[in-house]
């Protein structure tokens, strides 16, 4: 809010829908884990298995830097794959407080994660 100098109810707005977006992405994973099913021939099968494609970059402005984040870089990691983060200049500290929820979050989870899953980048325009 003070950031990017929107009022509370835009940023409010913004959270919540970062968090309606968190939890529709939460399901993709067990849609990810692939479908094995019969072939026109008695021996043969068809499987379909979704692979990771490596790291992925989300780009964010100042306008809606939270929302395009859990869009764009929550669906990449539910697909496994890892992510750079690359905010807005006059919305960098919005990104190290997301950041920082992101490594709560991953601590208390009971799988192993990669310590550095996601990472920011912070640059010129150029």
């Amino acid at each position: 809010m003070i950031e990017t100098g929107k009022v509370r109810l835009c940023a409010e707005w913004e959270f919540e829908q970062a968090l309606y977006l968190a939890r529709g992405i939460s399901a993709v994973p067990k849609k990810l884990a692939g479908v094995i099913s019969q072939g026109e021939y008695e021996k043969f099968a068809v499987s379909q298995k979704w692979l990771p494609v490596g790291p992925v970059a989300v780009i964010t402005s100042f306008t809606l830097p939270i929302r395009v984040w859990a869009l764009n870089g929550l669906m990449a990691l539910a697909c496994g794959n890892s992510v750079i983060w690359r905010p807005s200049r006059s919305a960098t500290l919005i990104a190290y407080a997301i950041d920082t929820l992101f490594r709560r979050a991953k601590a208390q989870c009971s799988f192993y994660t990669p310590e550095y899953l996601t990472q920011i980048l912070v640059c010129d325009h150029p």
